[in-house]
């Protein structure tokens, strides 16, 4: 985050498309991004997010364009924009704020913008961790794949 003395809100420097582009990985045969927080266990994290995604038949590798962040890395959503065939985005551990988006959301509530359709939820810890957060995801995420 940048300090401002001008602007009355933060700065945060955001992702160049080449940057992600080279570090997202998955075929997205679904035309889903899946954004997630990078946390201090990223390989149980993944592999959580592997079964959770594989209850609504989404595979990870083939299904998905998969990218992680940082907690201090922002992307921009006119970014996502230019990605391949991008109609669903699931974020994990990411605000709307995150992605250059200026609007208020509750997590687990899916919302339809500029023909996409977002779901943000907690970090992939904080949910693996807490029974009732697995419970309002899963309902979100059969909200959002309803079609599979």
């Amino acid at each position: 985050m940048l300090t401002n003395h001008v602007f009355d809100f933060s700065i945060f420097p955001i992702l160049e498309p080449q940057s992600i582009q080279q570090r997202i990985v998955g075929r997205n045969h679904q035309k889903l991004m899946v954004v997630y927080t990078i946390e201090s266990n990223p390989n149980e994290d993944l592999s959580f997010l592997k079964k959770i995604m594989s209850a609504v038949k989404i595979d990870l590798e083939n299904d998905v364009q998969l990218l992680g962040l940082t907690n201090l890395e922002r992307l921009s959503c006119s970014n996502i924009s230019s990605f391949k065939s991008v109609e669903k985005l699931v974020v994990f551990g990411k605000s709307p704020l995150d992605l250059g988006i200026r609007i208020k959301t509750t997590p687990y509530q899916s919302i339809s913008l500029d023909e996409k359709v977002f779901l943000f939820s907690e970090s992939l810890a904080k949910v693996a961790a807490d029974k009732g957060k697995k419970g309002l995801l899963w309902n979100a995420l059969k909200v959002v794949f309803q079609d599979n």
